[in-house]
């Protein structure tokens, strides 16, 4: 069964609920327990500013051209 791929949309809103509630001040570890996401998955995230949408899909398709040269 192949692993589920999140969509941008989802990635971004979880990103900006987390601005929300660090301004809240609650600690990481309870935002990603809240938002089901690992911690080092959020600190990937914000470390390389995948909040945007336009450097998540260059993401995306740098990692896409990794596999297929991978499979070749």
């Amino acid at each position: 069964m192949p692993q589920k791929r999140h969509t941008v949309d989802p990635i971004v809103a979880k990103l900006r609920k987390s601005d929300v509630e660090l301004g809240k001040g609650k600690k990481v570890p309870e935002i990603c327990k809240l938002l089901e996401v690992a911690v080092q998955t959020y600190y990937l995230k914000t470390t390389f500013g995948f909040s945007k949408k336009t450097l998540f899909t260059q993401f995306l398709s740098t990692q896409r051209n990794v596999v297929e040269r991978k499979g070749t």
